[in-house]
């Protein structure tokens, strides 16, 4: 096996997020946010790409249950994943988490959420995956390895009005304040506008697709 091959084997990347939120109305819906993950997706595997080994990615996008069930399988995938590489003797070095969809300032203390399929307007908080929770599973199961954490993330103007003059300051502050400081490297993107989120003739949502354009 070549170093370059050993070297993918040694990722391990999930995705988080949802294109439809039933219950969450006035969060905008899109087909922009399904073809973003299928198509970061694609990318993580494909031989053009990063080309990393299928079983190496995890995919929870567009998944129906609870945050809790969600971030229990994440953690089961770091560490099953984790022990199955250290046994074949290439242990992982780095990790890659990519979410796109909504980001929400939820609860009394506005904890800064990630709102997935199942999110209910009526408790964002208790219904999205709030990051401190997320950075949790994330220091717990991938301690040592380098992290590369993607958020896509667009905000309501309609619902979260207050955020609208600085959203991106705040979604970063927010998000900086769980992650470790060192060994993470963070892209996240915010807006306060729905229409931002894929213009017309744009399949993908803005930041994807500039991202994967880069890639």
């Amino acid at each position: 096996m070549s170093e370059s091959e050993t070297k993918k084997r040694q990722i391990l990347a999930v995705l988080f997020g949802a294109s439809t939120f039933r219950r969450a109305p006035k969060l905008a819906q899109g087909r922009a946010f399904y073809i973003s993950a299928q198509d970061f997706q694609e990318y993580l595997t494909d031989v053009e790409g990063l080309g990393l080994p299928r079983i190496n990615v995890y995919s929870l996008f567009d998944d129906s249950r609870s945050p809790g069930d969600q971030l229990r399988d994440l953690g089961d995938f770091l560490e099953s994943r984790s022990a199955d590489l250290k046994n074949a003797g290439t242990p992982p070095e780095d990790f890659i988490c990519y979410y796109v969809g909504h980001g929400l300032f939820a609860g009394p203390e506005q904890s800064y959420s990630l709102a997935i399929r199942e999110t209910d307007e009526r408790s964002e908080g208790f219904t999205s995956i709030r990051a401190s929770d997320l950075a949790f599973v994330i220091r717990t199961h991938a301690m040592f390895l380098r992290k590369f954490l993607i958020f896509d993330c667009c905000f309501s103007g309609a619902v979260y009005k207050e955020f609208q003059s600085g959203p991106l300051q705040a979604s970063r502050t927010k998000l900086l304040c769980e992650f470790p400081q060192r060994g993470t490297t963070l892209l996240c993107s915010a807006s306060a506008q729905d229409v931002s989120l894929a213009p017309k003739g744009l399949s993908r949502t803005m930041f994807s697709d500039g991202l994967l354009k880069v890639l």
